[in-house]
């Protein structure tokens, strides 16, 4: 997000598009565009006000506030007996179903607390709007196509009512043109009427002059009939396409008694001063107010202080935040697929190579096995064929079976071997290993030699009992020749 925001208002006849560039804590207009529908369908006429726009301005980044048409939209206003929005959520649900025609699991619902909560501490007015799902669902699919992902989807005639309850703290809201019109009322600095009308476009403009003035005069002469209190008041803004036709204004002058004016919302912003053109203005639009002050309002309205109702609810809302980190999902599983792949290769080429090591080693024991015992063709499991050959052996070298010795030929002589001082001069030349004990020959160069290898030997977990059974010089080569018998544990 880029600080700049893009307002796109769906009207019955034509789409309007503003583009507001963010200077630090200026907002400028930096282009905008309106497409005629022409019979066509609204959506061309999107694409074709983007297209407009990016001809003369980046809008990439952007934070976008699209509207719903107000005839899509029903508004109820029900009194609850507390103020506090989170209880609130949780039991508006079952206060609207008696009062809608259709199914509320089909329904998207906001609602915003009215300015009479703080008022009276023991309940709250809350307005509520209520659209058809499949509605919401249709126009997220439609600006996904065109590249847009809208943060806010609100009612035209509840956004344009915000935007000036932002300023005015009472008042009323019209706009008309030949196919309908909405109506607005505003009090406590917070919208709470809100409501649209349709006209025969086929009829004489000065029959729908009239129908436009009644269907004013009964929606804010409801309004007030709704209204526990008088909430007349303030000003009314006119603005739409019945602008240019006379005596509307008048007559609403003259019935509740207030004053009626021409919206120009660039004007009362600011972002249009000395009647002169909005900034960087687009050489083929000119700025008409009637037809661009709602894209406008759009544009403005979330940095208002009034609550707004927004239809990106639920899981429109979870989608739009996942759609936002599509991208780093996206690399991030393509990263995981990565060392997925590199963990998986060097798994697999591990296996192979310990594999490999197996098969060498098992071709090893078979070969010591064949050369060990070649009268045996048929090998199956040699480590186990070896072992019964041996017991076999055993059995026929005519030792007591039930013979157990801890150490083999191959420790004893690694014992000798190891608890032999490396310094000292011995020489071992016969060993007789038996069931119970070892008898160990040699010579060294003196009798202490002896003594010290037989102190050495004691050492061993395999001996037991050591005796030195001779010990003599011989004449000739001055040696001691020695014998030891040492018993196994």
């Amino acid at each position: 997000m880029n600080g700049n925001i893009l307002g796109i208002d769906i009207r019955r006849r034509d789409v309007c598009a503003v583009f507001l560039g963010a200077y630090g804590s200026e907002r400028r207009i930096e282009a905008h565009a309106s497409i005629p529908m022409e019979e066509r369908n609204c959506w061309d006429c999107v694409a074709d006000a983007l297209e407009a726009l990016q001809r003369h301005v980046d809008i990439t980044g952007a934070v976008c506030v699209a509207s719903v048409p107000d005839d899509w939209v029903s508004y109820r206003r029900i009194q609850m007996p507390f103020a506090d929005p989170k209880k609130i959520e949780k039991v508006i649900t079952f206060e609207l179903e008696p009062l809608l025609p259709f199914p509320i699991n089909e329904v998207i619902i906001d609602f915003v607390v009215g300015a009479t909560a703080s008022e009276n501490r023991d309940g709250a007015e809350v307005l509520a709007a209520v659209i058809p799902r499949e509605r919401i669902s249709d126009c997220l699919d439609r600006f996904s196509d065109l590249g847009l992902d809208p943060s806010v989807i609100v009612p035209r005639g509840y956004a344009v009512a915000a935007m000036i309850s932002s300023f005015q703290d009472t008042g009323a809201f019209v706009e008309a043109d030949a196919a309908g019109g909405t109506v607005a009322a505003i009090h406590g600095g917070r919208p709470y009427f809100v409501r649209s009308f349709a006209l025969n476009d086929g009829i004489p403009t000065e029959s729908r002059l009239k129908k436009i003035t009644a269907q004013v005069r009964h929606s804010l002469l409801a309004c007030r009939e709704q209204a526990a209190e008088n909430r007349g008041g303030g000003r009314v803004y006119l603005t739409g396409d019945v602008l240019p036709a006379k005596g509307l204004a008048e007559k609403l002058e003259e019935t509740f008694g207030i004053s009626v004016t021409p919206m120009d919302m660039a004007v009362e912003t600011g972002l249009m001063r000395d009647g002169g053109p909005p900034n960087h203005q687009l050489p083929d639009q000119q700025w008409v107010p009637a037809r661009m002050d709602v894209a406008l309002c759009l544009a403005l309205v979330k940095q208002t202080n009034v609550p707004l109702l927004n239809f990106r609810k639920g899981e429109f809302a979870v989608a739009r935040e996942w759609r936002q980190f599509t991208g780093v999902f996206a690399k991030t599983g393509a990263l995981a697929l990565l060392v997925l792949v590199i963990w998986s290769a060097g798994f697999f080429y591990e296996l192979y190579q310990k594999n490999h090591a197996i098969a060498e080693m098992d071709a090893r024991i078979n070969a010591i096995f064949k050369q060990s015992f070649p009268e045996i063709q048929r090998i199956v499991d040699p480590v186990a064929q070896m072992r019964n050959q041996i017991e076999r052996l055993k059995e026929s070298s005519g030792l007591p079976k039930d013979m157990r010795r801890q150490a083999n030929c191959v420790d004893i002589l690694n014992e000798v071997s190891r608890l032999t001082p490396d310094g000292l001069d011995v020489v071992v030349s016969r060993l007789v290993a038996g069931p119970n004990d070892v008898v160990i020959s040699g010579h060294t160069d003196a009798f202490n030699s002896v003594d010290t290898i037989k102190n050495q030997l004691g050492k061993s977990e395999y001996f037991g009992r050591i005796e030195i059974t001779s010990a003599n010089m011989d004449k000739i080569d001055q040696r001691v020749r020695f014998k030891l018998q040492v018993a196994l544990l």
